[in-house]
């Protein structure tokens, strides 16, 4: 569990500083940098770094576009309790630029050999990435999967859904019932590493490819599955009530404040989520942020509790009224 969050020279961050929970929350007005601190800690992400530094978890065209106002010269620095991940712009030792950036997941680590990684963030001479227990998840489309065997749904979009099932009978019924639930059967085809979803008609059953059925339903079942297959990580959500149904962001919301497991960080511009993930967690659990772009820069304001308890008087005004909230 990461106590306290120090994020150097990223983007909008030029120098953030965090005092952790279990559940931390950002909020905030659009391009205040709420999701420029989801991205900068998924620097420590699982599959952050591969052939490539991912560019389904980074927005960037060249590597310097990372950096606080493009200036490379200053290392970018996720820090935490004696651990700190570096992305630097390598120089050698006699002071001439090397063209290329320098990765170092565990930076405190005499022996660690730098990831090399070139402007289009191409990586190669890598050094080996650390095992973490980081994990960034954002919902996508998929049009199929993929064969993993990891013990958690894989980052960052869930690849692995059917082989985990399928090696997890627990979250093969939780899935089973949901779908139930909406009148249809879950049907899985190990051998061609599918899902479907069935229904039954006159006797006649009829299959659907999982990737047709609802949206909503695809992204609860996500959730869900990354929520309950991680144990003792850090889960990284940048609004996962994007197209949601409001039954159902109060439904992720309640999974999110009673998980006992895990550590979350998100982000959200929703009042259903936010009350939902205030209401169900003990006050010592849960760390709620107000973000905002000042001079150029992203800054935070965590609230104390009387603010977060305008925050629940708000109910839904709530994200017309950060200055209401600041000012107590």
């Amino acid at each position: 569990m990461i106590n306290q969050l120090g994020i150097r020279n990223f983007k909008s961050i030029k120098d953030l500083k965090i005092s952790c929970k279990k559940l931390n929350v950002f909020i905030g007005e659009p391009n205040s940098g709420k999701s420029n601190i989801i991205e900068a800690l998924s620097l420590r992400s699982q599959n952050a770094v591969g052939q490539s530094l991912n560019k389904d978890m980074f927005r960037y065209n060249n590597i310097g576009d990372l950096f606080y106002d493009f200036n490379i010269n200053n290392p970018i620095e996720i820090a935490s309790e004696g651990f700190k991940t570096v992305l630097k712009y390598a120089i050698k030792d006699d002071g001439s630029p090397e063209n290329r950036f320098h990765f170092l997941y565990h930076s405190e680590k005499n022996k660690e050999k730098p990831t090399e990684i070139s402007h289009d963030g191409q990586a190669s001479q890598g050094g080996v990435i650390q095992p973490t227990n980081v994990h960034f998840y954002e919902y996508k489309r998929l049009s199929k999967f993929s064969y993993s065997h990891t013990p958690h749904l894989s980052v960052p979009h869930g690849d692995n859904l059917p082989s985990l099932l399928l090696s997890n009978p627990g979250y093969k019924k939780w899935v089973s019932d949901f779908l139930k639930s909406k009148d249809l059967t879950l049907t899985l085809k190990p051998a061609d590493n599918e899902l479907l979803a069935s229904k039954l008609i006159d006797g006649e059953i009829y299959s659907y490819p999982y990737f047709t059925i609802s949206e909503t339903l695809q992204r609860i079942i996500f959730y869900t599955i990354a929520i309950k297959s991680n144990k003792d990580s850090i889960i990284l959500f940048d609004e996962p009530e994007s197209n949601t149904f409001p039954f159902y962001t109060k439904f992720i919301a309640e999974r999110i404040a009673l998980d006992i497991d895990n550590q979350f960080f998100i982000t959200t511009h929703n009042p259903y989520l936010l009350l939902s993930l205030i209401e169900k967690s003990k006050e010592e659990n849960i760390n709620v942020c107000i973000v905002q772009m000042k001079d150029y820069q992203t800054v935070i304001t965590q609230l104390k509790q009387n603010q977060v308890s305008e925050v629940l008087d708000l109910n839904s005004d709530v994200f017309f009224n950060f200055d209401k909230i600041l000012s107590l």
